[in-house]
C-alpha cells in the first residue's frame, strides 16, 4: 500500500511540474496543439459520418425473414 501512495504522489508531483500548454499572458495555445486538436476532431465527425452511411446502406439492403 505504501508503494501505490509513493507512486500516486510522484504522479500528481509530476503532473503538477507540467508546463501549462498555453501562453499565460494571452491564454492561447501554440498553434501546432490547435491544429492537432482539430484535426481529431475532423477524424471523429468523418468517423460517425461514415458509421451512419453504413448503417442506412447495411439496413437498406438488408432483407430480414423470420
Amino acid at each position: 500500500m505504501e508503494g501505490l501512495n509513493a507512486f500516486f504522489s510522484d504522479s500528481a508531483e509530476a503532473f503538477k511540474a507540467k508546463p501549462l500548454p498555453y501562453n499565460q499572458s494571452t491564454c492561447q495555445k501554440p498553434k501546432q496543439e490547435v491544429i492537432a486538436n482539430l484535426n481529431l476532431i475532423n477524424l471523429l465527425i468523418i468517423n460517425h459520418l461514415q458509421s451512419i452511411i453504413f448503417i442506412n446502406f447495411s439496413s437498406h439492403f438488408a432483407q430480414i425473414r423470420f
